[in-house]
Formats: C-alpha cells, sequence, structure tokens
C-alpha cells in the first residue's frame, strides 16, 4: 500500500512539474509578445508625430515590424502619394531620430508618377556620431 501512494505521489509531482512548465512557457512567450507589441505602438507613435503635418500624415501609410526576441524593428513608410521634397524631408528627420536598432524603408515614387518608383533604406550603427537636426525637424 505504501509503495503504491508513493508512486501516486511521485506521478503527481511529475504532472505538476509538467504543467508548472508548460505555464511558464506560455507566460513567457505572452510577456515577449506583449513587450514586442508595446515597442511597436511606441515606435509607430513616434514616427506618426514626427510627420510635419495632418495632410501628410493621411498621405504616408506606416508599418513597424519587430522579431518577437530581437530589438531590431523595421519602420516602413510608403510615400507614394508624396512630393520628392516631402519625402526627403521626411526621410532625412527620421533617419537621424530614429535609434540605432532600427532600419527605415521609404517607399515612394519620384514626383508621384507611377514608372519611377524607388525604394531607400537607411540604417544607423552603433558607433555612428548623432548629427545635428536639420532645421524644421
Amino acid at each position: 500500500m505504501d509503495e503504491i501512494r508513493q508512486l501516486k505521489l511521485l506521478m503527481a509531482a511529475v504532472v505538476l512539474t509538467l504543467a508548472a512548465l508548460v505555464l511558464g512557457i506560455e507566460l513567457g512567450v505572452m510577456w515577449f509578445r506583449e513587450r514586442r507589441e508595446r515597442r511597436r505602438s511606441t515606435l509607430l507613435d513616434h514616427v506618426s508625430r514626427r510627420l510635419a503635418s495632418d495632410e501628410l500624415r493621411r498621405r504616408v501609410g506606416i508599418s513597424v515590424r519587430g522579431a518577437l526576441l530581437a530589438r531590431k524593428r523595421v519602420v516602413t513608410l510608403d510615400m507614394r502619394a508624396c512630393s520628392r521634397d516631402e519625402v526627403w524631408e521626411t526621410t532625412t528627420c527620421l533617419s537621424r531620430d530614429l535609434g540605432p536598432g532600427v532600419r527605415l524603408v521609404v517607399l515612394g515614387a519620384l514626383d508621384r508618377q507611377p514608372g519611377a518608383a524607388f525604394r531607400l533604406e537607411t540604417r544607423k550603427g552603433l558607433a555612428q556620431p548623432e548629427p545635428a537636426p536639420a532645421p524644421g525637424c
């Protein structure tokens, strides 16, 4: 009788340990996802505020992506409905303002011509000095 009781206690301990392990993994994944979404939301708000006007915000599509465990993020701006000056001004301001783990990708068309599309990517390394902000940024 004693051996059966010990076996049942051992099995219960194993089941509880496995349940705690599975629950811990689930909670860990949820925590990492929450952090990723919080970083994404913060970066999206920051980029949106850096756009010059409400009218420009309506014409620019913003996408922010990031990995679950890495701090590297990609901000994609679809500026095909913007003029050349708006594209360069926004790209200049944001490329200086974003952190070292953020890559900026700008999709646009030269003077709103559909056949003259371009893709511009900027990256900021950890060792690069911060340049002085441009006027109006």
